[in-house]
């Protein structure tokens, strides 16, 4: 009997490198998530520090002008905390996105390595029957032959 080999092999292979590669774009865009949050952690210190500096500065004698300035230069931090955060949440959904492709690559894998199984249960209990079925042919060869020899003996 021919050795097993599953028909769909090659896109199960498929399916393994895809599974792979959207792995690695997972963990590539959590990095980029996680950079992302430090980024805006660190622009959050820098505003309160910010703050802090301008309260000292302008403790006791108020200079219009620089409040105003450091107004100026708070307000422009959060608007960069703001960007950050769209940014942060752009990632997310593309980490939704990229996850629920590789649940879907996933199952993909699994429902054909479950068929893989199958297929080479099924290929084993077929080889299984026909070495019963040579098994039993040899001792029917073997009976006969025997007969065939005792009857002219």
């Amino acid at each position: 009997m021919k050795r097993f080999q599953f028909r769909l092999q090659k896109v199960l292979d498929l399916k393994l490198s895809l599974e792979n590669k959207k792995k690695d774009e997972l963990a590539v865009l959590y990095n980029l998530l996680h950079e992302k949050k430090e980024e805006i952690r660190r622009k959050q210190i820098e505003v309160n520090l910010a703050y802090k500096s301008m309260k000292m500065e302008l403790k006791g004698n108020v200079d219009v002008d620089r409040a105003l300035l450091w107004v100026s230069y708070i307000d422009h931090l959060w608007n960069g905390i703001h960007i950050l955060e769209d940014e942060r949440r752009e990632l997310n959904l593309k980490i939704d996105k990229c996850r629920k492709e590789l649940l879907e690559i996933m199952k993909e894998r699994k429902t054909l390595e479950r068929l893989k199984e199958k297929q080479y249960g099924e290929y084993v209990t077929e080889a299984d029957r026909q070495e019963r079925l040579a098994v039993d042919e040899m001792a029917t060869i073997r009976y006969v032959h025997q007969k065939m020899n005792g009857r002219k003996g």
